[in-house]
C-alpha cells in the first residue's frame, strides 16, 4: 500500500469522523439539573408544577363567565367508565332553534384524558375534545330536531374513569320573558330563583372538583408513605447484614 492510498483510506475518514463528533458535541444542549421535581415525576408520573393546571382553569373560568352565565343544569350525573369502554347519552330536541350547553370533567381516579364528542341528528360532530383534556365546556345553537348523542370513551386499558356530566337544552329564561308579558315582581322572583339555581349548580360542580383534588392528594401521600416504609425496611436490613458480617469477621481468629 503506497502513501497516497493510506491517506485516502485511513486519514481522511478519521478526520471527517472527528469533525462530525465535535460538531455534535458543540450543538448538544447543556445538561439539565435534576432535582426533587424530576424525581417526583419519575416516581409517580405527575408534574408537581401547577402552571398548566392554572392556565386551563383560567381558560375554563373565562369560558364559563362568557357563555354559561345563566346556565341551569337540567341533568347532572356522575358515572364510572371502565377502560376501553364507552357511554352514550341521548337528548331529543323537539323545538328549534335551541341552545345546548353543558360541561364535564374526569375525577381523580382518571390519570388519562377522555374522548368526548357531540353528534347531531345528521351524524355530524358539533363538538370534539380534540385537545385531550380532562374537563371541558361545550355550547352551540342547533336548528335540527331529533336525537343528539353525547359520546364518552375511555382510551385507557386498565384505568376506570369517574366522569361528572351536566347538561341543559333550551333557551335562557331572560330571552323568552319580557316586561310586557309578566308582572315586574314575578320577573324579579324569577331572576332570584335563576340566580339561586346558578349558585347551586356551580357550588355542586366546584365541590365535586375539590373532593376529587383532595382524594388525589391523599392518594399521593399514601404512595409516599409506603415508599418511606419500604426505604426504612431496606436500610434496617442492610444495617443488620453489615453488623452480622462484621461480627463474623471479628469472630474468625484464623490468621491468613
Amino acid at each position: 500500500m503506497n502513501l497516497k492510498t493510506f491517506i485516502i483510506l485511513v486519514l481522511v475518514p478519521s478526520l471527517i469522523l472527528s469533525q462530525t463528533v465535535e460538531t455534535k458535541e458543540s450543538a448538544a444542549p447543556p445538561p439539565t439539573e435534576v432535582g426533587f421535581d424530576a424525581d417526583f415525576k419519575d416516581l409517580y408520573g405527575e408534574d408537581p408544577t401547577d402552571e398548566d393546571v392554572e392556565d386551563d382553569q383560567a381558560e375554563l373560568t373565562e369560558l364559563w363567565e362568557t357563555h354559561m352565565k345563566d346556565f341551569v343544569a337540567e341533568d347532572m350525573l356522575t358515572f364510572e367508565l371502565p377502560g376501553r369502554d364507552s357511554e352514550i347519552f341521548i337528548e331529543n330536541i323537539k323545538y328549534t332553534p335551541t341552545k345546548i350547553r353543558g360541561a364535564w370533567f374526569v375525577g381523580h381516579e382518571g390519570e388519562n384524558s377522555l374522548d368526548f364528542k357531540v353528534v347531531d341528528p345528521l351524524g355530524k360532530e358539533v363538538y370534539n375534545n380534540k385537545d385531550n383534556k380532562k374537563e371541558g365546556i361545550f355550547y352551540f345553537d342547533t336548528h335540527h330536531q331529533g336525537n343528539f348523542e353525547f359520546r364518552f370513551y375511555n382510551p385507557s386499558f386498565t384505568t376506570t374513569q369517574k366522569v361528572t356530566f351536566v347538561l341543559h337544552c333550551g333557551n335562557a329564561t331572560d330571552s323568552l320573558l319580557t316586561s310586557t308579558n309578566i308582572d315586574p315582581l314575578e320577573k324579579k322572583l324569577r331572576t332570584i330563583d335563576k340566580g339561586i339555581r346558578d349558585v347551586h349548580v356551580e357550588t355542586k360542580f366546584a365541590a365535586k372538583r375539590l373532593d376529587s383534588h383532595f382524594q388525589k392528594v391523599h392518594s399521593s401521600h399514601r404512595r409516599i408513605y409506603f415508599l418511606h416504609i419500604f426505604e426504612s425496611i431496606a436500610i434496617l436490613g442492610l444495617t443488620y447484614f453489615q453488623i452480622y458480617y462484621i461480627k463474623r469477621i471479628l469472630a474468625d481468629k484464623r490468621i491468613i
